[in-house]
């Protein structure tokens, strides 16, 4: 198909398939070492089918003019299909090919932060904030496929010459996190700003599976 000039109608190549050979013997325009360009793209799919769900829930809450809560979490979930088809004669598959796979996949994620701001005198302002968050992630894969198929044209796990072959795949974590951020400013002319973080990873060894990260900031403004 890279081949292909834009301007080239597809149609100038079919019939696909050679007379009495529907299905099994392709038309080769050009070599047998490469596809018809008309079953490449319409016969050889790769079909998709992605269903997604999205959501989150979020509160809020004010104490008073210095202390304030936010609690928030979402979800992400998604559950693909997909198959893929190769019919006879394609340059790969001599006796054709079909796979199925099914994906799951899903993250949540969970956090508050509680937040206390002040003013000091008439120059100094503090804001501070602590919090959590814990991510959870979730995929699982299973495939299955046949190389070569009994009946021509028929693609069904079940019409492979031999029994499927079945793979699967997990990949799981979780990350748990606390993490705080001090903003201070005088007069509006100096900031710094310092922050925290602490996660633990379930894919790290339990013995060394926490990491932490420091930041420190500061700015000068001069009039």
């Amino acid at each position: 198909m890279i081949f292909q000039n834009p301007n080239v109608d597809l149609n100038w190549y079919r019939p696909i398939w050679e007379q009495g050979q529907t299905n099994i013997s392709q038309v080769h325009p050009f070599s047998s070492f490469i596809d018809n360009p008309y079953l490449i793209a319409y016969e050889m799919t790769n079909a998709v089918n992605n269903n997604a769900f999205l959501g989150n829930i979020s509160a809020n809450y004010t104490f008073n003019e210095k202390f304030e809560l936010l609690l928030r979490s979402g979800i992400t979930m998604s559950q693909e299909e997909r198959s893929q088809r190769r019919p006879y004669s394609s340059a790969n598959y001599q006796r054709g090919f079909y796979k199925e796979q099914d994906i799951t996949n899903y993250e949540i994620n969970s956090d508050f932060l509680f937040t206390y701001r002040d003013k000091i005198g008439s120059k100094f302002s503090l804001s501070s904030s602590v919090g959590a968050n814990q991510m959870q992630r979730n995929f699982r894969l299973t495939s299955a496929e046949v190389i070569g198929l009994v009946i021509p044209g028929v693609f069904k796990l079940a019409n492979g010459v031999s029994n499927p072959t079945v793979t699967t795949s997990d990949n799981n974590r979780v990350i748990n996190s606390v993490y705080g951020l001090v903003s201070m400013d005088w007069d509006e002319k100096i900031f710094v700003d310092l922050t925290g973080r602490n996660d633990w990873s379930s894919t790290l060894p339990v013995e060394n599976n926490s990491f932490f990260l420091p930041i420190g900031e500061y700015q000068f403004y001069f009039v």
